[in-house]
């Protein structure tokens, strides 16, 4: 089980899909025989397939059930990637105050888990980031991706890389700073191409063409169509 949930985990961070379900299936059917870990893990993975199969209620209810198993994790790590992918599966939803809540309690439990400079809050940051983004506020939204775009090609699955490569250079564009914002752009681009990650290439694309206009760099709040749109 533990190998199943291993093979998983590295599917997702290479942002694959087809198979995690099963992979980690036994674990979550076995709650009690596995470690705790195990099944916490098993349980985000889970919810990742949910989100990107559009079963949104169902990624939300998932994280429900797990929060007993993240719980009991030392650094509570789990517990902060279980918050972000409930997030993301409520801001799909339009539910952008459920998501924001996720968002801002994956950050708290990081810091005080785990440090304000820890990998985990950045991961958090980044999602937040990219909501306040949406909803124009501006220099938070700044502040939070500019820390996690010191993560680097660590920071997580896509979904953290589309918000600090692709909103982190919207970000820069719009204040007038090009330059930094191409840079973000070209690192996305070879992280996209070094881990071969077809939605991150297509989005940090998507990014340069529309720094090329002033205009489309301003928040639009419709972050969740443009999530979904680009999955695949």
């Amino acid at each position: 089980m533990e190998l199943a949930v291993c093979r998983a985990a590295a599917d997702v961070i290479a942002d694959r899909i087809d198979g995690i379900d099963q992979l980690g299936s036994e674990s979550l059917t076995r709650p009690d025989t596995p470690r705790p870990g195990v099944v916490s893990a098993a349980a985000n993975i889970a919810t990742f397939h949910k989100i990107y199969t559009f079963d949104f209620d169902a990624a939300r209810r998932m994280q429900d059930w797990a929060a007993t198993f993240h719980l009991r994790m030392r650094g509570q790590f789990p517990l902060v990637y279980g918050h972000c992918f409930a997030g993301i599966a409520a801001n799909e939803q339009l539910d952008v105050a459920a998501a924001e809540d996720h968002f801002r309690t994956a950050l708290r439990v990081a810091k005080k888990s785990l440090g304000s400079r820890s990998y985990a809050a950045r991961l958090a940051g980044a999602l937040l980031g990219d909501l306040l983004y949406e909803r124009g506020l501006i220099t938070e939204a700044e502040l939070l991706l500019d820390e996690s775009y010191e993560l680097g090609s660590e920071g997580g699955t896509v979904d953290f890389l589309l918000a600090t490569y692709g909103i982190g250079s919207r970000i820069k564009a719009l204040r007038g700073d090009r330059g930094a914002a191409a840079q973000r752009l070209d690192e996305g681009a070879r992280i996209a191409q070094a881990m071969l990650l077809p939605r991150l290439r297509a989005r940090n694309r998507e990014r340069a063409d529309q720094i090329g206009s002033p205009d489309e760099t301003r928040p639009t709040n419709s972050s969740s169509l443009g999530r979904g749109s680009a999955c695949h």
